[in-house]
């Protein structure tokens, strides 16, 4: 079988990653994998045993795929499938990785007028288009939020490499004492301010430390200092292999408003990490499931994370290989080939 990805690039760690995850999982289970890309210099830069890398312009990106005769054709994030909106194939699928409406709504400037108008161009773009969500809470956006009308909706979860990631993680990492980990972009919506606060109620006797880089850093700085937390805080910046980072933390802490199925709780899970989210719009209630349900806390309750993290490190929970297997790479790169039968 033949199954073509399409997205913008291949450079970033989003939906970027779980492209080059699927590719291979393809490949390792006997396909023709192939993505193409619209940014000419991934194909010098990244090498995919197995996969074959093309680029294309936007203007030829139809023709190309006329050419390639796919079993299947993913199209990943808004670029391609602003190009391919008009066109409706069996074999063609857009795959959404985030919350659109929630989305939107971040953007403080945006008028409930123009907000309208966002609202219908997402509807032009998705209406009648066959759509894989990467979170049921991300379909429910769809459907609930901007009364988009597919031709069929699916929610496939992200997939995940478990022997790379474990690999990965054995490398040593600089800290000495044990600490609290969290790791995102620092942005508004992370709401790593909450964090702070939290991680200042609970008294622990932990190290926080912070992976990411953005733009809410020197915010953030000035934060731990009003809090006295500067001894105890650690910014670290963004880390290429956050792996080990994980697996050596005593526990990992999500405190976002919005996310579409953040990876790093799975990664955390994979690396048997225990975990303290919000139970935020979308994801974290789908991959903290049966006993682990009990560490989501609601959205902006710094009460109730402070507490959430002194219980999780009081009574850490089992994490067993069912919370995690079906986020294994070729679990879910079948999912996808079942959408050809």
């Amino acid at each position: 079988m033949k199954i073509v990805q399409i997205i913008r690039s291949l450079k970033g760690g989003g939906a970027e990653k779980v492209v080059q995850t699927l590719a291979k999982a393809f490949v390792s289970l006997g396909h023709e994998s192939i993505i193409i890309t619209l940014i000419d210099q991934d194909k010098e830069n990244i090498v995919l045993d197995g996969v074959e890398l093309i680029y294309t312009s936007s203007k030829s990106l139809i023709s190309m795929l006329k050419t390639i005769n796919a079993d299947l054709i993913l199209a990943h994030m808004k670029t391609p499938q602003k190009i391919l909106k008009n066109v409706y194939m069996d074999n063609l699928f857009f795959v959404i990785h985030s919350t659109q409406s929630e989305r939107l709504k971040q953007r403080r400037f945006l008028t409930k007028i123009l907000y309208g108008i966002r609202i219908k161009r997402l509807q032009k773009l998705f209406n009648g288009h066959k759509l894989i969500t990467v979170s049921k809470g991300i379909a429910d956006d769809l459907v609930n939020e901007l009364n988009v009308v597919p031709d069929s909706l699916h929610t496939i979860y992200n997939p995940f490499d478990r022997v790379e990631i474990q690999h990965k993680s054995s490398e040593a990492v600089e800290i000495e004492k044990p600490y609290i980990l969290h790791a995102g972009r620092l942005e508004k919506v992370k709401r790593q301010d909450m964090l702070l606060k939290a991680y200042a109620k609970s008294n622990r006797r932990e190290d926080l430390v912070i992976l990411g880089d953005g733009s809410q850093l020197d915010t953030l700085k000035k934060l731990v200092q009003k809090l006295h937390l500067a001894s105890k805080v650690h910014f670290l910046g963004w880390k290429e292999n956050p792996y080990p980072y994980i697996k050596n933390a005593e526990l990992f802490v999500l405190s976002s408003e919005v996310e579409g199925l953040p990876t790093v709780l799975i990664e955390s899970l994979i690396l048997h990490t225990p975990i303290v989210s919000t139970n935020c719009k979308s994801g974290p209630e789908e991959i903290l499931i049966g006993p682990l349900k009990n560490y989501l806390v609601e959205v902006n309750n710094v009460d109730k994370l402070a507490q959430k993290i002194n219980e999780a490190m009081k009574n850490k929970p089992e994490i067993v290989p069912e919370y995690y297997l079906r986020f294994d790479a070729k679990e879910v790169a079948k999912e996808y080939l079942a959408l050809t039968h």
